[in-house]
């Protein structure tokens, strides 16, 4: 479902970010499966971030270098990071312990 904040956000047609290009480049349901496979989740407790959002953030803060508490700070400031790791303007952000 697109939120309303979503909708006001316009991306340039012809501004691409490295971002866009790795993520047309992945196949990102074969990591998501694999991801699955590893973790094996527990059904009990709360529902936590998708893997695959997680394992996106982790590959973005290692290609930037970024601290836990810088990328957190990224994810609410820079929407490619935000649109590369699934996360819409209106879903909460991972803080820096999850991360």
């Amino acid at each position: 479902m697109v939120s309303f904040a979503d909708l006001m956000v316009i991306r340039k047609k012809k501004s691409r970010h490295k971002l866009d290009a790795i993520h047309e480049l992945v196949f990102w349901y074969k990591v998501e499966k694999k991801l699955k496979q590893l973790l094996k989740r527990s059904p009990l407790g709360s529902i936590g971030y998708p893997p695959l959002t997680l394992f996106k953030v982790l590959l973005i803060q290692n290609m930037y270098s970024l601290s836990d508490l810088s990328m957190e700070e990224m994810l609410y400031n820079w929407i490619s990071f935000r649109d590369f790791c699934g996360l819409a303007l209106s879903d909460n952000v991972p803080d820096e312990t999850t991360i």
